[in-house]
């Protein structure tokens, strides 16, 4: 499996929003794979640090938008 596809299921496996197939086999590799098991620790610490923050400042969602985009294209250029 790509690292980024686990990452992407790792934190919807973390944030609970995995379909029942895709959460057994998230359970399989993280059964299988310390790696994973790691990955997931790191993402759940990161989502305990965020969730501490309070109040969350406010994002320009516009400005950040454009930055992403901006990145992206200069990457795939």
């Amino acid at each position: 499996m790509p690292p980024d596809t686990v990452d992407f299921l790792l934190t919807q496996y973390l944030d609970g929003t995995l379909a029942p197939r895709d959460r057994l086999a998230v359970q399989w590799l993280l059964n299988n794979n310390p790696e994973a098991i790691a990955r997931l620790n790191a993402y759940s610490k990161l989502d305990r640090l965020l969730g501490s923050i309070n109040p969350m400042p406010p994002i320009q969602w516009q400005a950040l938008s454009k930055r992403i985009s901006a990145a992206i294209s200069a990457i795939t250029e």
